[in-house]
């Protein structure tokens, strides 16, 4: 149970920052 929720953590984790990432680069686009 607790393997489980680590996984949804780290695979929240790693969308997180591929979104954060993706702002970052529309942002510098724009400016």
């Amino acid at each position: 149970m607790l393997y489980i929720f680590y996984e949804l953590f780290i695979f929240i984790i790693i969308n997180f920052i591929d979104v954060v990432d993706n702002v970052f680069l529309c942002y510098r686009a724009m400016s």
